[in-house]
Formats: structure tokens, sequence, C-alpha cells
């Protein structure tokens, strides 16, 4: 992952529930963003492309608390792919920009989701 797509300080919680459930939606948020710079005319609505995208975020090796490692796919919930997939699509219709600014003027009732 390049360090373009990092959160920073000031950008809002994508979950509200912080720790290690936030560092999971954030690593899959930053690994869509990335897929979608290398690939800009992707058509995300072709199920092909987006199963992509969607193995690529799976993919996405973690360094677990313990030392272990493991992929992101195997710890994901259905409610934070969902979440990353609502961020990612956003990040690829307005860009990471975009986002980062939306992200660092949320206020607490909007950050359940990036609405577009």
């Amino acid at each position: 992952m390049t360090d373009l797509f990092r959160f920073t300080d000031e950008m809002s919680e994508v979950t509200g529930f912080g720790g290690i459930y936030e560092s999971y939606c954030r690593a899959g948020i930053c690994t869509g963003a990335e897929w979608c710079a290398q690939h800009p005319n992707a058509d995300l609505r072709d199920i092909g492309t987006a199963r992509e995208l969607t193995l690529t975020i799976f993919h996405t090796i973690l360094v677990c608390n313990d030392g272990s490692v493991g992929m992101l796919g195997e710890e994901l919930t259905l409610p934070q792919t969902q979440l990353i997939a609502d961020h990612v699509l956003y990040i690829a219709a307005h860009g990471w920009n975009d986002y980062e600014q939306k992200m660092a003027r949320m206020d607490a009732r909007e950050r359940k989701g990036v609405r577009t």
C-alpha cells in the first residue's frame, strides 16, 4: 500500500467502534482505494471487476496483535465488508482527496457511512 492512501489523525473513524474493528475497515478501504487508483477505467458494475477488487481487499495481509499473520478476508464481518465497499465506491467516484476532506469534517451523525 502506498503512503497516498493512509488515514490521517484528522479523519473521523469509519465505524465509531475503534480498535481492531476500525483498523480492519481502514485497511480494506486503503487497499480498495489503491486498487481503484491502479485501475482508473475499471467498470465496478461489472461482476468480474467487482470480484477482482473484492479478492484484492480480502487478500490484504494483516499482522495481528499476537504477531500472527492472516488475510483480511478471514477477519471481516459482513457489515464491515459492506462498509468497506461503500467507502471504496465513494473513493472510486470522487477520489481520495475528496474522501479525505469529507472524512475530516464529518461529525458523529455521519460516521455510519459516506453519503454519495
